[in-house]
């Protein structure tokens, strides 16, 4: 049985929590962010909070911050958000150009949602980054049917990733016809 005090805990982290996810939907950051920054105080173990806040760091370029957070969400559970955690984490890494630490994110979280066409997006742009050319246009073309084999709901959400690695096979396609014509 929770006292009277724990209650009331629980009520208002919920609460941050709930506005945070509201105001996140609704594209409104800074309302999010404080939100899920009160949800935080309340409870510093608060895994999705802190998930939530390392998305908007990242989103927002404060990529040290997104570590920061991350790395709390990481030690608490590995697979938070059926392991996007890693998605977020691999993401963070390629965005501050450190490819081998993505590569290691990203390869975990392809090996555990291997058609997730956002992860291999970008686990095929952090093998681009490590000069690993022909992985990565394999990992593109698997994002490119990851999304063309989705339900049309899903699909509209998703076609940003076909279209971008699409641009990255015909990039590289183009490459190659150009080093043989020099």
């Amino acid at each position: 049985m929770l006292t009277d005090r724990e209650t009331t805990v629980l009520l208002l982290r919920q609460q941050g929590l709930t506005q945070g996810a509201v105001a996140r939907k609704l594209n409104i950051t800074q309302g999010a962010v404080s939100r899920f920054e009160k949800a935080v105080q309340i409870a510093h173990d608060e895994t999705d909070a802190h998930f939530q806040l390392g998305r908007i760091a990242r989103e927002q370029g404060r990529l040290q911050d997104a570590i920061n957070h991350f790395s709390v969400v990481l030690e608490q559970d590995d697979k938070h958000a059926h392991s996007e955690i890693w998605r977020e984490v691999g993401a963070t890494y390629l965005s501050a150009s450190m490819f081998a630490d993505a590569k290691e994110a990203l390869a975990k979280f392809i090996d555990r949602r291997p058609y997730d066409p956002e992860g291999l997006y970008y686990y095929g742009k952090t093998l681009e980054h490590l000069k690993a050319s022909e992985e990565a246009r394999e990992i593109f073309g698997r994002c490119v049917e990851a999304v063309k084999t989705m339900p049309s709901y899903r699909y509209r959400e998703q076609r940003k990733w076909d279209k971008l690695a699409r641009e990255r096979v015909s990039h590289k396609k183009a490459q190659k016809t150009q080093k043989g014509l020099i």
